[in-house]
């Protein structure tokens, strides 16, 4: 690669890592309070269900419970989405260069993805880690939490358990990650193709085609991956001084044992709800961010 076109590459990856962290920034905004209701379906019994979990939270914590460890989510989803739609599009635009002109087989664009879901758990395993640990702890009249914050939930954990207790749950997120991310940007663009019309490019796309690519691509994520997510929650909310679960295997047979099939989709109601508006907003505001940064015009 000449050296023009190396910084006009690099440029363009600045852009779309910049795009990706603000679109990162709009899912926390708009899927925290859902987040936090899925979490605690996950790791307790004390809810009927999303609904109850709702009323539960409001009424004992108050609104800002819904936003309760939003400080991680907000530096560490900006940086993965970030680094999702960063890796994704420079993965993709590899794959363009060895098969050449024409449209990228959406093989290459599933294989982009899980490049991008690897990438991405370098941020995800250790930001969702704190955020969790602070989604399922108690607040309210008389509780003293054991974190108060992000910062303090990291400086504990890292003087008791070391780097390892930050990274709590590393292989089952890393899976989740391959596979969620592989589907998700596949699911977009087979969604965006399915939509466009014959020879129409990026700058003519509408805003609605983006929303409803993007609200897809959520539901492709979550359903290709909501087990491996209930597998990883358990994990990382688990005891460090007592552990209740062994490893990936023991979390799955316990979980089987103890709630069977259903188990593995606890909080999916909550999570799916939350995944169109979110994964909509997400994809939209990165679109948006890099019309306005002068993306070159082409086809999808």
């Amino acid at each position: 690669m000449s050296a023009e076109k190396h910084g006009v590459d690099s440029y363009q990856s600045a852009k779309e890592f910049f795009a990706g962290c603000l679109g990162g920034i709009s899912q926390v905004f708009i899927g925290q309070p859902f987040d936090i209701m899925k979490v605690r379906l996950v790791t307790s019994n004390q809810y009927k269900g999303m609904g109850d979990a709702f009323r539960q939270i409001l009424s004992q914590e108050g609104p800002l419970a819904f936003y309760k460890g939003s400080v991680a989510p907000l530096i560490g989803v900006g940086a993965a989405v970030s680094i999702q739609f960063g890796v994704v599009e420079k993965t993709k635009r590899f794959f363009q260069n060895l098969i050449g002109a024409g449209e990228l087989p959406l093989k290459y664009v599933f294989v982009s993805g899980a490049v991008a879901g690897l990438a991405n758990s370098i941020v995800s395993i250790s930001a969702e880690h704190i955020r969790i640990r602070l989604q399922t702890q108690r607040t309210g009249a008389g509780i003293v939490p054991e974190y108060s914050g992000s910062i303090d939930a990291i400086q504990k954990i890292f003087k008791n358990h070391g780097i390892a207790g930050i990274y709590k749950g590393t292989c089952i997120t890393v899976y989740r990650e391959l596979i969620s991310y592989a589907s998700y940007f596949l699911a977009y663009e087979a969604v965006l193709r399915a939509l466009r019309k014959p020879g129409q490019r990026k700058s003519d796309t509408p805003i609605y085609q983006y929303l409803f690519a993007g609200g897809l691509a959520g539901y492709a994520y979550w359903i290709s991956c909501y087990p491996l997510d209930v597998i990883k929650t358990k994990i990382q909310t688990d005891s460090f001084t007592a552990p209740q679960y062994k490893g990936i295997l023991d979390t799955v047979r316990q979980t089987m044992q103890k709630n069977g099939i259903k188990g593995f989709f606890a909080g999916f109601t909550p999570c799916i709800v939350r995944a169109f508006p979110t994964n909509a907003g997400g994809f939209v505001v990165f679109e948006l961010v890099m019309g306005a940064l002068g993306r070159a015009d082409s086809k999808h």
